[in-house]
């Protein structure tokens, strides 16, 4: 069980770099609705994927706010990271 649910926390990790939801939050702390609108990704996908990521420990909720919560560590952009997400695109879809 640890191997398959460290599996999906890798491929969410890897989705939400893709999507860019870290970048959306370096500005700071935002809605969901105002990610979405940053990424251009549907809201609903942002959803699944935020939650994954607070669920994880790297984005805090507080309220209707999400923000960044890396421990002191950058998680890095999308740039030059396609190669471990190339799956990634299909969450693009509307």
């Amino acid at each position: 069980m640890k191997i398959a649910t460290g599996f999906m926390a890798a491929k969410f990790l890897f989705a939400a770099n893709e999507i860019g939801l870290f970048e959306a939050l370096t500005g700071g702390p935002a809605t969901l609705g105002e990610i979405a609108n940053r990424i251009e990704v549907p809201s609903r996908t942002t959803a699944i994927v935020t939650a994954a990521m607070v669920s994880l420990g790297l984005i805090e909720r507080e309220g209707e706010s999400l923000s960044k919560r890396c421990g002191g560590w950058d998680i890095p952009g999308r740039q030059g990271h396609r190669k471990f997400a190339p799956n990634a695109q299909v969450l693009r879809r509307h």
